[in-house]
């Protein structure tokens, strides 16, 4: 008890008046909740970036190799001209490379597959003439395998998704989420 009086004396005057006290324990209690909230809220954020990158990225990945196959038995197929939906797929792909975010993930697999349901329609025929058609019908068939993984992915993803934004947009989350710097997550469409 002598050693806490010893340096209670020691201590500026401005320390040992009561409102300073009061002002410092406030203090102290801010920065513990907005500072272990922050934390808390950053680390629910992780198992989603989990899930993405080890659930959900592989698959889009995948699907974006089967689209550029796809794009190479164009390539092959086509003399001169371009076959409708080239171009788009070209620009899809490329917009996939730039994504970063998930949800821009997400949307440039849209174009992508926007663009193999039309060039697939374009190659109908010739690949039938050139004897490829197995060929584009396997490519087709795998581009719409990884469709459905990523479909089932993704609705597990937007299910987490939407549970961690609740979670943030609730009190006191929000407020904390807002000094933290968190934000929602966007859900992939």
């Amino acid at each position: 008890m002598k050693a806490l009086e010893k340096l209670e004396n020691q201590l500026p005057s401005v320390f040992k008046k009561r409102g300073t006290a009061v002002l410092v324990l406030v203090l102290l209690v801010l920065l513990s909740v907005f500072g272990i909230g922050g934390v808390k809220l950053r680390s629910a954020q992780k198992p989603l970036e989990k899930v993405f990158a080890e659930r959900l990225e592989p698959e889009l990945e995948a699907r974006a190799a089967a689209a550029h196959n796809l794009l190479t038995l164009a390539e092959n197929l086509s003399a001169k001209e371009n076959f409708p939906g080239m171009t788009e797929m070209q620009t899809a792909l490329k917009n996939r490379e730039k994504s970063k975010e998930p949800a821009e993930r997400c949307l440039a697999d849209l174009e992508i597959e926007k663009a193999v349901n039309q060039l697939g329609d374009a190659l109908q025929e010739p690949a039938q003439q050139a004897g490829k058609q197995e060929l584009l019908n396997r490519q087709l068939a795998e581009f719409e395998s990884k469709g459905r993984v990523v479909s089932h992915e993704l609705k597990d993803y937007n299910q987490q998704a939407e549970e961690f934004n609740q979670k943030l947009n609730a009190f006191p989350a929000s407020l904390i989420g807002l000094v933290g710097g968190v934000r929602e997550v966007d859900l992939c469409e």
